[in-house]
C-alpha cells in the first residue's frame, strides 16, 4: 500500500525553483523577477502597472472577489 501523500504512478516532480521571494508581492520582486527572465522595458511597465491596479483594488483579499 503506497504511503499518503506518494503519487499513485511513483514519480514527482521536485521542486527546482531557481527564485524564492518573501511572502508577498512588492515593486522589488517583480523588478527582480523582470531582471532574472531578461524581459525587455515595456514588460517590466506592464508588470509595474498591473501591480499597481492590482495593490489598489479593494478586492485583493479575496473578500470582494465578486467584485472584480
Amino acid at each position: 500500500m503506497p504511503e499518503i501523500g506518494e503519487y499513485k504512478y511513483g514519480f514527482a516532480d521536485k521542486d527546482v525553483s531557481v527564485f524564492r521571494a518573501e511572502r508577498g508581492l512588492t515593486r522589488e520582486i517583480v523588478e527582480e523577477i523582470s531582471r532574472m527572465k531578461n524581459e525587455p522595458q515595456w514588460m517590466l511597465e506592464f508588470r509595474l502597472k498591473a501591480l499597481d491596479i492590482f495593490t489598489a483594488c479593494p478586492c485583493r483579499n479575496g473578500v470582494a472577489i465578486y467584485r472584480v
